[in-house]
């Protein structure tokens, strides 16, 4: 009998099956990941139980999330375990950033087939809506900005209705 030959792999895959992040990334030296994984974690806790506000500044200046609305609705609406008090606190706040944020968090979803009602549901699953009016008008409104775009305009009307018509179907409450 002969001894199987040993298997090598190419050199674009790790030896670990497992390992297929190291990739497409460079593997931080040794104790750096240890330490970025303690930061990122201590500014998520910071995001959930302080401020949500301070947590993403936390989240940035830590290198776990990048400073772009595109960044920052994914790591919103894609992380497990975030407060979705928080995250609605976060995205109705009044800069352009965070208009940018939430237009950026409307993009990821797919609305499409999905009636008004269902699709704004949708939109509101990944987190709970403030208590403040003036941080729902501002959610709602950037709502408008993307439901003409998303094939709903022939349906609805234009988007500036949706305000509207989120409340007439009793979407966010009585107490708006």
């Amino acid at each position: 009998m002969h001894a199987p030959h040993p298997v090598t792999l190419p050199p674009c895959l790790p030896p670990n099956p497992f390992g297929l992040s190291s990739l497409h990334r460079e593997e931080p030296e040794a104790g750096e990941g240890a330490a970025k994984n303690e930061a990122t974690r201590k500014a998520k806790k910071l995001f959930n139980e302080e401020s949500s506000k301070k947590g993403m500044k936390a989240l940035i200046e830590c290198g776990a999330v990048e400073e772009t609305p595109e960044d920052v609705a994914k790591y919103l609406h894609e992380t497990p375990g975030l407060n979705k008090k928080h995250i609605g606190e976060y995205l109705g706040e009044h800069t352009d950033f965070h208009k940018g944020v939430v237009l950026a968090y409307l993009k990821l979803q797919d609305f499409t087939g999905l009636d008004f009602d269902k699709a704004l549901r949708s939109y509101l699953w990944g987190f709970r809506l403030p208590g403040e009016s003036q941080k729902i008008d501002r959610l709602m409104e950037q709502v408008s900005v993307v439901v003409p775009y998303d094939g709903w305009k022939g349906r609805w009307g234009l988007g500036g209705a949706v305000g509207g018509s989120a409340e007439d179907g009793g979407l966010l409450g009585d107490d708006c």
